[in-house]
């Protein structure tokens, strides 16, 4: 039924939210790394060639490999991140110089979407990066 009144829509809204509260807390806001991919968990960065944190080469300078850190091992809980949000999970993994690095996870099969959220941060990037150039920018 659709409601005849302002009042009726205002009761009728307030019950979805909390039967959308109610389940938003039921379901777990965090899972383990090992009901999604085990082997990220029993991941251990033995290998000869490290595997380096992603992200690193950003910049237009040389990389040098020797200075990066590496990737030690993913924490065992993964966060679920909500419907509204433009990645489905957030990772978390420990470097080698002891920092917790947190990356988000799309499980999107829409390319352009991704790619557009790529060529976004970019954006970002350089105009961060215009900011702490540019003397005007800082006063």
């Amino acid at each position: 039924q659709k409601p005849k009144t302002i009042e009726e829509l205002t009761e009728k809204l307030r019950k979805w939210i909390k039967v959308i509260c109610n389940y938003l807390q039921t379901h777990p806001s965090t899972l383990s790394l090992s009901s999604l991919s085990p082997a990220l968990q029993q991941f251990e960065n033995r290998c000869s060639t490290p595997l380096e944190v992603p992200g690193l080469y950003l910049d237009d300078t040389e990389p040098s490999p020797d200075g990066h850190t590496t990737i030690e091992r993913f924490l065992p809980t993964v966060e679920k991140l909500g419907p509204y949000s433009f990645a489905d999970y957030r990772l978390s993994l420990q470097a080698s110089d002891g920092s917790i690095r947190q990356f988000f996870v799309r499980h999107d099969q829409n390319t352009e979407i991704l790619s557009a959220e790529e060529r976004f941060a970019n954006l970002l990037r350089k105009v961060n990066h215009y900011n702490v150039t540019n003397h005007q920018m800082r006063s």
